[in-house]
This record gives structure tokens, C-alpha cells and sequence, in this order.
């Protein structure tokens, strides 16, 4: 018998594969949910399957629950396909079923026909069998002040895009507005454009608009101001302010949305020092001595950072990089219970920030990080990008680990420290101290010189150092 067949029958006889897929919970459900009907595959307790179809209407959803009831289900499996899931979701939680939300891309590899009858009785019999894997979802507390954000979002976007409209418009006429001032939608810009959708055409007239803290003279901004103003052009830049005005306001409410849930969700809590451990008195040097805000046009109408620190406990802005609008959308999007996730690295990993491990015959085939459009990782990596010229920790982190792996792993690297900072933070209710870039390059070069007299004692070397005044190599058999 060869070296192969000997390890063949070291193997087991009866496989225990069949015992793994022994059903865990029997009173489960299957969903495959579309844009006007759920497939639905019901178990019982009698091992018997009942599958049947749904209409999208609200009274049909309603009988459908009575009938789950009927059924005894405890659980339901559904995937997130869409927005079409979160009526029936959040149905299925009020009425006390468990509602498992799972990833598309986790049942997408089995064998199979896709179609909506086997797709629900395929959820329904991985479920049964414990095989799925349930996505995350912050609770519904959260979830309202996650609407409120993405929608803000959204019409921040939309805001921008009317800027974008208008200095084409101004290109079109030739009115080099963009050539003397920074930012069109500033106060000189926006000041200037008001002025030409009411019917001012005078260069001189329109530079008088000048904010004093531009750079630009009146001169340059009026030579700037001698277009080609065309009738079609004016129409198109005068509703492009109107819009923006319009969304600029929708913004407003959308702000006061958000500070009154805010002050709901501050209310529910009991009052949590800011500074985790400190005392009352350093809490109270804190409040008297605020840290100065970045300039920021999509800022926020209330202070954010007071209430988003109020409810968690921490100030989230202390960490380099985070600012008001970037710690407004982590907190909706993961809330703050960090025991969601076991430990930072499964943080990291459900964020898409750590490495990958695709690893066959002991050979790694790629490290590269999943594809992923988490809005949280997309927030970190924004803020890991602005840290370049920064004179932290990070920044300097940032600095060198550009120089090694090349910019873009840099930030991912970056992103996936701030995301284990944010857990440790969030969860132990601690503040980010920073020791300052100096301070991490001293540390970085006692590591770097440790590793080095540990590699030459390994063959048989001793590293000594070397005097100013003396040219010795230091090295000594």
C-alpha cells in the first residue's frame, strides 16, 4: 500500500458531514421578495412545507404574518435585494418573527435553477439548517436617524450638482468667475451670480461684490466679469441658483429632522461623560475650551458633534481625520453597540478594510480587500486621504506607509486603523490621545533599530553604536 492509500484509510469510514446538516430549527421561513410579490416557503413542525405566493400590498402582508403565525415560524430568511425587503422586514419585527436579512452574494454559489419558487425553498432549507449567515442591521432607533442622513446626503449631492450647473453656464458666457475667485458658491461668488440673474452686466458694478477676505483685487475680478451674456445661458444659470436655493433649504429641514431625533435619543440615555474616565472637573475644561471647527459648507445647521458626543460617551473628532459630517455618518450607520462584532478585526473585516485571504495549497493567490460599497469605509478612506500634510500619528503613518506600498494601500491601511480606533472608542467609551507625529517617528525608529540588532544577533552579530565623532562600522563578529 503506496504512501496515498495509507492516508486514505486513516480516514474516518462513515463521513461526518450528514451529521453537520441535521435541521437545527424547523419552524422557519424562506423568502425571494420582488417588486410585486414574495414567494414564501413556509416549515413546520410536522416537517411538512407549505410555499405559496404574496401580492406586495399591505393587507396581503398583513394576512401573510397572520399565516406565519399560523405556521408557528419563528424566523424568516430573506435577501437584501433592493428596498423591496424593508416593508415586510420591518413588519416581521414588530410582530415578533425574527427576520434574517441575508447577503445575495452568500447564495448566488449554490447549484441550482434560479427561479422564485426554488429560491425561497432554497432559503428556507439553509436556514433550516443553520447555513446562513445574518447581515447586519442597527437598531430601528438608528435606522430613522440612518434615513435622515442618507437623504441628507442625497440632497447634498444634488446641491452640487447645481454648482457644477452654474459654472457651466458662467463658462458658456465666458464670465472667468472661477478663474479669480476659489469656489464659486462662496460669498463673493455667489454674491456676483445673484447679481447677473437680476439683470447686472457691469463689470465694474460686479466686482463691488468682492468680500474683503478674497485674495483677488476688483481690477482682476472685473476683467474676469467681461462675458458674452446670452439669454439661454442666463435662463439656465438662474435655475440653477433657484434649485439650489431650494435644496439649500430642504437641507434646513432635513438638519432640524435630525437634531430632534437627536435630542430623543440623548434623552433615552443616561448622562455619560464625554472623556470617558476623566473626572467632571476636566470634563468641564473640555466644554469651556471647544475645539475649533474646519470650515465645511455641508456642515451641519445645529451642533452635531455636542449631541453625537452626548449620546455615545466619546468625542469622535478627536480622532484625526473625522470630522462633524464623518462622525454624523458612522454613528448612523453602525450605531453604538460595538458587540455586534466580536472583536476590531471583525469590525474591519465587515467594513472591507482588512486584507483578503484567498490562500490555496499554502501559496496566498491574493491579499487584496473585498469589493465593497459600506458607506462607513467609504467615510474612512476619505478621512485617511485629507492626513497627508498632518502632523499626527497618522499622518505620519499615512507618509510612510505611501513611500512603501504606494498611496492607495496606504489609505486602505490607514482607514482600517481608524476603524479599530472608532471600536476600542465607542466600545470602552475612551478619547483618542494623540502622541503627535514625532512621537511615532521615535517609536518607529526604536522598533526598526530592535528588529535590526535582533536579526544580526540571529546570525551571530553584535550592533553597537556608533559615536559621532568615529567612522567604525559598529559591527562586530
Amino acid at each position: 500500500m503506496n504512501q496515498l492509500n495509507k492516508k486514505r484509510a486513516a480516514l474516518p469510514a462513515k463521513s461526518v458531514l450528514s451529521e453537520d446538516l441535521k435541521r437545527k430549527e424547523r419552524n422557519v421561513a424562506g423568502m425571494d421578495i420582488g417588486a410585486s410579490s414574495i414567494f414564501v416557503c413556509a416549515g413546520t413542525s410536522n416537517a411538512t412545507l407549505s410555499v405559496f405566493e404574496v401580492r406586495m400590498f399591505t393587507s396581503d402582508l398583513k394576512a401573510l404574518i397572520d399565516q406565519l403565525k399560523q405556521f408557528k415560524v419563528e424566523s424568516v430568511a430573506m435577501e437584501a435585494t433592493g428596498i423591496y425587503w424593508i416593508t415586510i422586514y420591518d413588519m416581521l419585527e414588530e410582530s415578533g418573527i425574527e427576520p434574517w436579512l441575508v447577503n445575495p452574494r452568500d447564495v448566488k454559489a449554490i447549484p441550482g435553477k434560479k427561479t422564485d419558487v426554488l429560491d425561497c425553498q432554497r432559503l428556507q432549507q439553509l436556514h433550516s439548517y443553520g447555513m446562513l449567515n445574518r447581515s447586519f442591521r442597527p437598531d430601528k432607533e438608528i435606522v430613522i436617524l440612518r434615513s435622515y442622513t442618507r437623504h441628507r446626503t442625497t440632497l447634498t449631492d444634488l446641491a452640487a450638482m447645481q454648482i457644477h450647473h452654474m459654472h457651466k453656464a458662467l463658462v458658456q458666457m465666458n464670465v472667468q468667475i472661477g478663474q479669480v475667485v476659489r469656489d464659486i458658491s462662496g460669498v463673493t461668488g455667489m454674491q456676483i451670480i445673484r447679481a447677473i440673474v437680476d439683470g447686472e452686466r457691469s463689470p465694474l458694478v460686479l466686482a463691488k461684490f468682492r468680500d474683503p477676505r478674497c485674495k483677488s483685487s476688483e481690477s482682476e475680478i472685473a476683467k474676469s466679469l467681461e462675458g458674452n451674456y446670452q439669454p439661454e445661458h442666463i435662463l439656465a444659470l438662474r435655475q440653477a441658483v433657484e434649485i439650489y436655493d431650494f435644496l439649500k433649504e430642504k437641507i434646513m429641514e432635513c438638519d432640524m429632522a435630525s437634531e430632534h431625533w437627536l435630542n430623543v435619543l440623548c434623552a433615552s440615555i443616561p448622562a455619560v461623560s464625554a472623556a470617558g474616565e476623566t473626572s467632571d472637573k476636566d470634563a468641564m475644561s473640555a466644554q469651556v475650551k471647544p475645539k475649533k471647527k474646519a470650515a465645511n459648507k455641508s456642515s451641519y445647521h445645529f451642533d452635531a458633534t455636542a449631541l453625537i458626543q452626548k449620546y455615545t460617551g466619546v468625542d469622535l473628532t478627536s480622532l484625526p481625520g473625522i470630522s462633524e459630517n464623518t462622525m454624523v455618518k458612522i454613528i448612523s450607520e453602525i450605531g453604538t453597540d460595538m458587540l455586534r462584532w466580536a472583536t476590531p478585526k471583525h469590525f474591519a473585516s465587515w467594513l472591507g478594510l482588512c486584507p483578503g485571504n484567498n490562500i490555496s495549497g499554502g501559496k496566498i493567490l491574493s491579499s487584496r480587500t473585498k469589493p465593497t460599497d459600506n458607506r462607513v469605509a467609504q467615510a474612512l478612506r476619505l478621512s485617511a486621504s485629507t492626513l497627508f500634510n498632518s502632523k499626527t500619528a497618522l499622518g505620519a503613518l499615512l507618509r510612510r506607509l505611501s513611500n512603501r506600498i504606494g498611496k492607495h494601500k496606504a489609505i486602505t491601511a490607514v482607514a482600517h486603523r481608524l476603524a479599530v480606533y472608532i471600536y476600542c472608542m465607542l466600545r470602552d467609551k475612551k478619547n483618542y490621545h494623540d502622541v503627535g507625529g514625532a512621537a511615532y517617528e521615535r517609536q518607529y525608529q526604536k522598533r526598526a533599530v530592535s528588529n535590526i540588532m535582533r536579526r544580526a544577533a540571529e546570525f551571530g552579530y553584535d550592533l553597537v553604536k556608533r559615536d559621532n565623532d568615529t567612522k567604525c562600522s559598529g559591527v562586530t563578529a
